[in-house]
């Protein structure tokens, strides 16, 4: 008896990053009082950049060869009787490999307040307020690169035994052999989460009580962007040859009866290809209540009065997947090939059933699925000039942009290739001088497909609710009043799928093809039945975009 256990198991490249930070200082810039004449100039700014690099450059090989025999025996040229009964044979084999993964959760919320003012600035006088959030920028970049290649060489054999020219009868009893042979593959991920921009933030730019002549620009201002670039690329090769058999024995020659029985062999071989090439990506710009406001009021005569609040979000994520996989899987399977002939008295064969199954996952292979939601919570835009000076100019300027591009890349290339064969027929029981009997086991040969491939999922989501405020009120003989109030939503999705699948599936199985002839006594020949199945489903290129 033997029995043999295979296994080879890999988990590589795993990059986790969680930080978190929210900046809560705020913003406040004012000239008040200015002097006549006078230049004043007061800025705010911040600017935070922010960058992850992953890359991952991979090449593995599971190699595993061998053979599993209790058979290949001989009971030959006995003056007695000639006999063989070999134990089982049990082969378990698992390549487990999960490969190149990133994980990124960062959270970096604003909640700050961004205020400029102009107040009671003097005759004259030039003034300048300004308050910026400038470039809040995150670049993430996931680079992944695996070339993988599984393969299994197995033979197990309990059968190929002899039993001949015996003075006494030939008998042959070979055992059970079964195999079951799995490898998951699952590899090049990028998990991202973002949370970013401001958190319940109120902007506000105004000019107020300015004086005769002046020059006065109030400004508060952010930007945010998020920039993430998912590139994964597989070459994935899974070849596998599993070969069973209890059967080829010979009872041959024999003086008395020759008699051969074989056991039973089945073989499960299951590739599944899970996760392959797989982006999630999450982004949230912002959250809570956000408010930007600018204002010119009490402007003086002459005066030159600009007031801007404006807030852009821009949001780029493109994902590229390229997948290269070839599955070549052959399964045999065989119980039958036995001979009892040329014996002086009766001759038996009865072979053991004959199972093989293949089941092939190429599964979630090339898929992203992206959500960006710019901005979450209520937002209030306001643009007022009010009770501005005679000949005064006056403009106020609120304006809100949110920018999404997202754009996705897949090219699947899969090749499917199964030989799968279950035998327990090509017996042979003739030329004995007594009855020869040959009964058969059933034959099963099942092979199963799925392929599941290039698939984007994306949902881009806007502030839940937007309230837009624009008025000149009560404004200046000859004066020149601008309010403005701007909102943009600008969104563009691309996808490209590109998909190359061939299954290749060649299933035989047999029972027959046995021969009870030129026997003096009877001759008899019962075979079990055979059977096929074949299952094979491809989904491909599908996108979904709410």
């Amino acid at each position: 008896m033997k029995r043999k256990i295979i296994a080879s198991a890999a988990i590589i490249s795993l990059v986790f990053v969680f930080t978190a930070m929210q900046a809560s200082a705020d913003f406040n810039v004012i000239n008040s009082q200015t002097g006549f004449d006078s230049n004043n100039e007061v800025i705010a700014t911040a600017e935070g950049e922010v960058r992850f690099n992953n890359v991952n450059e991979l090449d593995v090989d599971n190699e595993t060869e061998g053979e599993t025999i209790t058979g290949n025996n001989a009971s030959d040229y006995n003056m007695g009787r000639g006999f063989v009964d070999t134990g089982f044979v049990f082969v378990v084999g698992t390549f487990l490999n999960n490969l190149n993964y990133n994980l990124l959760n960062y959270l970096h919320l604003f909640n700050s307040d961004f205020t400029a003012f102009n107040d009671l600035t003097g005759a004259c006088s030039d003034n300048r307020a300004i308050a910026v959030l400038d470039e809040n920028e995150i670049d993430i970049f996931n680079d992944n690169s695996l070339d993988l290649d599984n393969e299994l060489f197995w033979v197990g054999s309990t059968g190929c035994n002899t039993s001949d020219f015996n003075i006494g009868e030939g008998m042959v009893y070979s055992g059970d052999a079964a195999v079951a042979f799995l490898t998951e593959n699952s590899a090049n991920g990028n998990l991202l989460e973002v949370y970013s921009g401001l958190n319940a933030v109120d902007f506000c730019a105004g000019n107020e009580a300015t004086g005769f002549n002046s020059f006065n620009k109030a400004i508060a201002a952010a930007e945010n962007e998020v920039d993430v670039y998912n590139k994964n690329d597989v070459d994935l090769d899974n070849d596998i040859f599993m070969a069973l058999t209890t059967g080829g024995n010979s009872a041959d020659f024999n003086i008395g009866r020759g008699r051969v029985f074989t056991g039973d062999a089945g073989a499960m071989v299951n590739v599944g290809n899970k996760n392959i090439n797989k982006n999630l990506t999450r982004i949230l710009l912002g959250a809570g209540h956000t408010a930007l406001s600018a204002y010119n009021t009490l402007t003086g005569a002459d005066s030159f009065n600009k007031s801007v609040a404006e807030l852009e979000n821009e949001v780029k994520v493109k994902n590229t997947n390229v997948a290269d996989i070839d599955n070549d899987v052959e399964s045999i399977v065989n119980t039958g090939g036995n001979s009892a002939s040329y014996n002086l008295g009766c001759a038996d064969i009865l072979t053991g059933d004959a199972l093989s199954t293949v089941v092939i996952e190429n599964k979630n292979v090339n898929s992203n699925f992206t959500e960006v939601l710019a901005g979450a919570g209520n937002v209030e835009l306001s643009a007022i000039n009010l009770k501005t000076g005679f000949d005064s100019y006056n403009k106020a300027f609120v304006g809100m942009e949110n920018e999404v591009k997202v754009r996705n890349e897949n090219y699947a290339d899969i090749d499917n290739d199964v030989e799968n064969v279950a035998n327990t027929g090509n017996n042979v029981a003739d030329f004995n001088l007594a009855p020869t009997t040959i009964v058969t086991g059933g034959a099963q040969s099942q092979t199963v497909i799925q392929n599941q491939v290039n698939a984007n999922y994306t949902s881009i989501a806007s502030p839940n609710n937007v309230e837009l405020n624009a008025a000149n009120n009560l404004t200046g003989p000859g004066s020149s009043n601008s309010a403005v109030v701007s909102f943009e939503n600008e969104i563009n999705v691309s996808n490209t799928n590109c998909a190359d699948i061939d299954n290749n599936v060649n299933n035989y199985t047999n029972t027959g093809n046995n021969s009870s002839s030129f026997n003096t006594g009877s001759g008899g020949v019962s075979t079990g039945g055979a059977s096929v199945m074949i299952g094979i489903q491809n989904t491909a290129n599908s996108n979904i975009t709410e």
